[in-house]
């Protein structure tokens, strides 16, 4: 088989020069860094007719704040023709929780943003196919996992009389 292919984007050239000298990344085959914004780099391997078993997503523009381009439904769209059937995009996500001990750090426009992009990629890729995990007790940090099937399992419904 081909193995692994691992394509890294970045918006921050520095990222990759912190990569290659403090963790020995190195670009060979199967292995690269592409630096640009992640919306026209997903854009780009798409027109390439480029496809992926796993997407992670981990871009802030803050301490918490997701830009904007990666929570929009047209991204989201994007990763989902990305993927190969079964694929998966994970999507680490900063959510606030009641429970949270930084209270003074509490953001109604954090929250908002959260369960909109929750929100985006149910309707993206069905709610069956979308969970949503907190990294760890008491943490802010959430995981988004979505898996892109064209054959979702049927929603029950129920029929009140």
């Amino acid at each position: 088989g081909r193995g692994v292919e691992l394509v890294c984007v970045d918006y921050d050239p520095m990222v990759g020069s912190i990569a290659k000298r403090f963790f020995g990344f190195s670009e060979e085959p199967g292995c690269s860094l592409r630096i640009g914004g992640a919306a026209e780099e997903v854009e780009e391997l798409i027109a390439k007719g480029e496809k992926f078993h796993a997407v992670v997503v981990d871009c802030f523009q803050n301490s918490v704040n997701v830009p904007s381009s990666v929570r929009s439904a047209s991204f989201l769209r994007n990763m989902r023709t990305l993927l190969v059937e079964g694929g998966k995009v994970l999507h680490n996500i900063w959510g606030w929780i009641p429970e949270y001990s930084n209270k003074e750090a509490f953001s109604w426009g954090v929250t908002e943003e959260f369960v909109r992009t929750i929100i985006r990629y149910e309707e993206v890729f069905g709610k069956e196919s979308v969970t949503v995990d907190r990294i760890a007790e008491g943490s802010a940090n959430h995981v988004i996992l979505a898996t892109k099937s064209s054959n979702p399992s049927p929603k029950l419904q129920i029929e009140l009389k």
